[in-house]
């Protein structure tokens, strides 16, 4: 059967005839006598480039990428129904291999547009582009953009909001040998800047603008109290921000055995992306003389009551002076007895509080305590003296620096005898002229209000007025000026005065300074020191030496030194028989050590007149979290120990622990939570992070870290929330406080209101109306009105815009939620607005509110409006060219 010839096209004979003709002119050689020259070798395959882009941009590869990114979207949502948002942000969202994915898919699309680079497949080139720009803004918000809350009173400035985020790590070092103005100019962030912000300034800027306001600015609520104590924290040393990514579980939950939580779903699946999650792990800052490790984070915690300290004393009275008798009393129980030496202190409780139970004998006494710091410890082993206190009143013994510093009492006590009432009186009458300044200040203020309201006199009476005020206020300035010049005199008077009694420490820059001497209570009151900075009191007891108080942001400890055996009728004021009577009584003081993981008890022995000896008493090592082998692991205990002491009557004391559990804080443990997803009470999370800080190379301190508020004080802090680290020049205060973002603009809350639905306490609207100040005005012109950068109203649904021009960023703020009412009598109120009338009001107003504002910052959101707004179009263009083609 024969094949029918199809019948060619005139285009295709064309196209075969051409082919030939080039075939032949390649096969034919070109030659001088022909005059026909060899064309170049045409290439019929694609460029290797072009090859690679077809390749990566192919669809099968989009297709498998998809289905991947797809894949894992379905596990990430099972994973957010099971553990929550933030544990699948953390382990997939935000994770290297998700952005590795969603990148090899931007590159697949990016090679798709590049090899197809025509004008005729512009429709199909605007949507991958869309797709690729919108990829693009995902991930620069994800990286960069900011989300915070911001919170503001009625009638309060507010400039810091605190960040939801993972959190930091705060630092502040104190240089012994720095001066406050150094300090202060590490502060960063316009701190120094907006400080300029004053009481007087305040006041002018919310001056009403109509001149016919007549009202006593005295009365009005200043708004940058509050702002003022943040801007106060930041100046207190320069504060050095170490971001921190810890995730939203613990980290002993990543472990291999716990599969990161039992007997919940799902929990295998968790297994690989828990394990490449990434955390801020190991050394996170090396400079200035200090190192911080971030050794293991808990994300919910809770302190639990720890065991009491047991002991077994045992005493063989001088009687027994047959060996064989004291080595059956040895052997006989009934010769033991057993006490409990609880530490009694709450765990947030920073008092010094000291111990001393019933004595199990007669004449001896037993205290115990926690040391906070490894420099306390150190104190207490090395500070106290071996050799009888010289003069009437002893020693007084301060140890800085791993160094011991020695000062008599009888020269401190006769300095303080000298020249204390002096220096009471210079004080007094400074303070008097402080209080008379502040007076006249605001007497001044109000003048120059009065004038800015009275403006420019219209008829005669305002005139007068306007003259009589005018006289008043040169009387009021000539006042200010001569009390200024007084008060400058009773300052350098006091300064002088001052450095009669303030002894310098060494070459620290630490002075030292009695303050008073009760000879009642064998106890002396001491200030120390640092220029320009305010003074850290000391109380010190000769009898109770573990009450006593330190300067432990200074890594300072002191002790008072005092034998009670030594003649003391000619000394100035005389000390009660019994309290010379208990002092000279034996008496063993314990103290659970801070040296890095060990929680051993030390011991510290006095016998009446000195100290005789002091060492370790008990060893104990308590478990630890290794990062590195993933493991939880114990150390082993030594076996107990027993310490024998001459007690009165020449007694023996033998003791010995029977029962002991170390303790993270006086009197409790820190106890790990398991892992939920929301809190059962709805209160917050107790996070905690243990961090190991050295100072100079010498501190070594390893700390708890409970998270608090940000922008705290300090000397306000709990015990739980700040530790302490002493090296040789400078001392460094870590904590773990909320992250705060400054937002380079202050704002103020003029008014909040809301609106309920009818018949219901279902609030159905609420706004804020705010008023954005510069963060760094200075006007010289006292009687302008405030220059209002912008005023909006805040909605639910309306948010305000507002740019931080110093950084370049544009915050949107939303109205979120807010607190209060507050009425009169309540803390908050009392706090912000007591006895003062908000900006325009007459009369105390019945509630006040705050209103909590959501700050975003979204840098990628411009690109991801763009690039949904070229996938709308270029999918509409190949929509729409597809219908024309198909309509031909």
């Amino acid at each position: 059967m024969s094949k029918k010839k199809k019948n060619r096209s005139p285009r295709e004979n064309f196209t075969q005839i051409n082919h030939a003709i080039e075939t032949a002119i390649k096969i034919v050689p070109s030659t001088p006598e022909t005059g026909i020259s060899e064309s170049p070798p045409r290439r019929e395959n694609p460029a290797l480039f072009r090859k690679i882009l077809r390749r990566c941009g192919s669809m099968v590869v989009a297709i498998l990428l998809t289905s991947a990114l797809m894949a894992i979207l379905a596990w990430a949502t099972f994973v957010e129904n099971a553990y929550g948002a933030q544990v699948s942000r953390f382990v997939i969202y935000r994770s290297w291999w998700f952005d590795a994915i969603v990148g090899l898919l931007a590159g697949n699309i990016l090679c798709s547009m590049t090899s197809q680079l025509q004008w005729r497949r512009l429709p199909f080139l605007a949507a991958h582009l869309g797709i690729l720009l919108l990829i693009l803004g995902c991930f620069i918000t994800s990286r960069w953009g900011i989300e915070a809350q911001l919170t503001v009173f009625e009638g309060e400035l507010s400039r810091f909001a605190q960040k939801i985020s993972d959190g930091e790590i705060q630092l502040a070092v104190n240089d012994f040998h720095a001066t406050k103005k150094e300090e202060t100019s590490a502060i960063s962030m316009n701190a120094t800047d907006a400080a300029s912000l004053t009481l007087e300034d305040s006041v002018k800027e919310i001056l009403d603008a109509e001149n016919n306001v007549k009202r006593d600015p005295s009365k009005i609520k200043p708004p940058g109290s509050m702002l003022q104590e943040e801007l106060d924290v930041l100046q207190q040393y320069p504060q050095i921000r170490i971001p921190v990514v810890t995730g939203p579980m613990s980290w002993r939950e990543y472990l291999s055995k716990n599969w990161f939580v039992e007997n919940r779903k799902f929990a295998a699946a968790l297994y690989l992306p828990m394990r490449l999650a990434h955390r801020t792990k190991g050394a996170i800052y090396q400079k200035d003389g200090a190192t911080v490790e971030l050794l293991d984070y808990l994300a919910d915690s809770r302190l639990q009551p720890a065991k009491q300290l047991k002991l077994r004393i045992q005493t063989i009275k001088p009687t027994d002076s047959s060996v064989s008798e004291k080595q059956d009393k040895n052997d006989d129980p009934k010769n033991w007895k057993e006490i409990t030496l609880p530490l009694g202190v709450a765990a947030d409780d920073s008092r010094r509080e000291d111990l001393y139970l019933a004595p199990p004998i007669p004449n001896e006494r037993i205290t115990y305590r926690l040391a906070k710091t490894r420099a306390e410890q150190d104190a207490f082993l090395n500070m106290p003296p071996y050799e009888t206190p010289s003069g009437t009143w002893g020693n007084l013994i301060v140890r800085l620096g791993g160094k011991n510093h020695t000062f008599n009492m009888d020269e401190l006590i006769k300095l303080q005898e000298e020249y204390g009432e002096q220096i009471d009186r210079a004080a007094s009458a400074k303070q008097q002229s402080e209080w008379q300044l502040s007076e006249l200040r605001g007497k001044l203020l109000g003048l120059n209000v009065s004038q800015n309201v009275s403006n420019k006199p219209k008829n005669a009476d305002n005139k007068e007025s306007y003259e009589k005020t005018k006289t008043e206020i040169a009387t009021v300035e000539n006042a200010l000026k001569e009390l200024e010049k007084t008060f400058a005199e009773q300052e350098k008077t006091l300064r002088e005065l001052e450095s009669h009694v303030r002894l310098p420490i060494g070459e620290t820059g630490l002075t030292l300074e009695m303050t008073q001497f009760r000879p009642d209570l064998l106890a002396a009151m001491l200030q120390i020191r640092k220029a320009n900075e305010p003074p850290q009191r000391l109380a010190l007891f000769a009898d109770r030496p573990l009450t006593s108080t330190f300067a432990e942001s200074l890594g300072l400890y002191a002790m008072f030194a005092l034998n009670p055996k030594k003649p003391i009728h000619d000394a100035p004021g005389l000390a009660p028989p019994l309290t010379l009577e208990r002092a000279s009584q034996p008496r063993l003081d314990l103290m659970q050590g801070k040296d890095k993981a060990d929680r051993s008890v030390y011991y510290r022995f006095w016998d009446g007149e000195k100290y005789a000896k002091s060492g370790r008493f008990y060893s104990c090592f308590t478990p630890y979290y290794n990062d590195k082998r993933d493991a939880v692991l114990y150390d082993t205990e030594l076996p107990p120990q027993t310490i024998s002491f001459v007690g009165a009557e020449q007694s023996i004391w033998n003791i010995e622990v029977a029962e002991y559990e170390p303790h993270d804080y006086p009197g409790y443990t820190i106890v790990p939570k398991p892992f939920q997803k929301t809190s059962e009470t709805g209160t917050p999370p107790q996070r905690r992070v243990k961090v190991r800080v050295t100072a100079d190379g010498v501190g070594d301190e390893t700390f708890w870290l409970a998270s608090g508020m940000f922008l705290t004080p300090l000397s306000g802090l709990p015990e739980t929330h700040v530790g302490y680290v002493s090296g040789k020049d400078r001392t460094v205060a870590v904590t773990f406080p909320a992250t705060y973002l400054d937002l380079g603009f202050s704002v103020y809350l003029q008014k909040f209101e809301r609106k309920f639905d009818p018949g219901t306490s279902m609030a159905s609207h609420y706004s804020s109306l705010v008023g954005i100040y510069p963060p760094d005005e200075k006007r010289a012109d006292t009687t302008s009105q405030p220059p209002l950068y912008k005023e909006a109203l805040i909605r639910m649904n309306q948010p305000g815009m507002f740019a931080d021009k110093t950084a370049g960023r544009k915050y949107r703020l939303f109205q979120s939620s807010y607190r209060g009412p507050f009425p009169p009598g309540s803390p908050e109120y009392d706090q912000f607005l007591g006895g003062y009338l908000l900006n325009g009001e007459t009369s105390p107003r019945k509630a006040l509110y705050a209103t909590v504002l959501s700050v975003n910052y979204d840098p990628g959101r411009g690109l991801k409006y763009l690039g949904c707004l070229l996938i709308v179009l270029g999918s509409f263009a190949l929509f729409y060219t597809k219908r024309r083609k198909i309509s031909c």
